[in-house]
């Protein structure tokens, strides 16, 4: 296990969750400082970073992370396409990982989807929901567009905005006198930090790369 990381976005919700979660397991964290010399002289003593900031703030500390050669979680979402293009220049010296959802049941909905898009496939409307709450700045969710780029298909996505709602995501597949929905809520964000901390332990064994929670939970099974 990870004795001690560093974090950028504090105090974020996420990064306060992830500080949270860490103490509760015994490890320490640092705050990263937004500065980039801060940043390079705070995560020293750090075997892995995590970013829970704004895209502007990933960019960042890349490029720190990178020439630091500390492995880089990036819980952040909201990235442009040059951004992640940049991003993943950076990979080439660093094992990255970044998802926009970090809760172990959110990565078994994406795989529970593409089964069921493959199994049913003529005649099934497809739809998502997700539901977070007032003030996030990204909408729809990350994790909602990642779920619609597992399909080719036509996938119309709902967003709700209601109240302090952590996460919550549907997918329905509706056919004649039928549907499906498979559905992951997150009602405590202690999922997203459990999540973070596991994959960030799991990314200090890999070797540089581009990786998603895809593989660490397919890690699993090997």
């Amino acid at each position: 296990m990870i004795t001690h990381l560093g974090i950028l976005g504090y105090p974020g919700r996420l990064a306060r969750a992830i500080c949270e979660a860490a103490a509760q397991r015994g490890q320490l964290v640092t705050v990263l400082p937004r500065d980039p010399e801060g940043m390079m002289r705070a995560l020293r003593c750090c075997e892995s970073v995590i970013d829970a900031s704004a895209p502007e703030g990933t960019l960042a500390l890349a490029h720190v992370a990178a020439e630091s050669k500390k492995p880089l979680i990036i819980a952040t979402t909201g990235h442009s396409q040059g951004q992640l293009a940049q991003l993943k220049t950076f990979s080439h010296a660093i094992p990255i990982l970044k998802s926009p959802n970090f809760a172990l049941g959110a990565v078994v909905l994406q795989q529970l989807m593409t089964q069921a898009c493959t199994l049913l496939e003529d005649g099934y409307e497809l739809s998502l929901m997700e539901m977070h709450r007032q003030g996030k700045k990204d909408s729809p969710s990350g994790t909602a567009l990642a779920l619609a780029e597992q399909t080719d298909r036509p996938c119309p996505i709902t967003s709700l905005r209601l109240a302090d709602n952590p996460g919550e995501h549907t997918v329905y597949l509706a056919g004649h006198g039928e549907r499906i929905q498979l559905t992951h809520v997150c009602y405590d964000r202690k999922a997203y930090a459990y999540g973070a901390l596991r994959a960030a332990h799991w990314l200090t064994k890999q070797a540089p790369g581009w990786y998603s929670m895809e593989d660490f939970i397919t890690s699993f099974s090997r």
